[in-house]
């Protein structure tokens, strides 16, 4: 069960604006959310499931309108993915490595050579990191997790 803590507030032109911090703790298996705020990793309860489904669901029954089909439609409408994105999406559908792809390598702490990877998709992967923390560790020069230099392969 998560907790808000008041904060708190904003005084700006007569309105106010309450600020809450929402607490989650950690969850039964001991560990925490691989994201703070996220329900990432997170699985309802069959009761909690019985609540939100069925007849208890308030589209239960229900489709959206005309209207509101068409309202959906044009806000996703204009959208659509360039040619070139479209042809990286293909090609790392196909496991083939885009032709602007950086190419990393993999040091240790005493800068020798570990593992080289096409793509920084393919390192972030080997570390269970996102690409943006590969990224920044490749251009700022830190060592990753006190064992990993990650640098652009030359």
């Amino acid at each position: 069960m998560s907790s808000l803590i008041w904060i708190g507030y904003l005084d700006s032109l007569q309105s106010y604006a309450i600020i809450f911090c929402l607490v989650f703790p950690q969850d039964p298996a001991g560990g925490k959310r691989p994201v703070a705020g996220s329900s990432l990793g997170y699985t309802h309860s069959e009761e909690t499931l019985a609540k939100i489904s069925g007849e208890n669901n308030p589209m239960f029954g229900r489709s959206h309108s005309d209207e509101t089909k068409s309202k959906i439609s044009t806000a996703k409408s204009g959208k659509n993915h360039t040619e070139e994105t479209k042809r990286k999406i293909s090609l790392s559908k196909l496991g083939l490595t885009p032709n602007n792809a950086s190419a990393v390598v993999l040091l240790d702490s005493n800068k020798n050579l570990i593992l080289e990877f096409a793509t920084l998709k393919a390192c972030a992967e080997f570390l269970s990191v996102s690409v943006a923390t590969v990224y920044n560790y490749k251009i700022s020069g830190k060592l990753f997790r006190n064992t990993y230099y990650i640098v652009q392969k030359s």
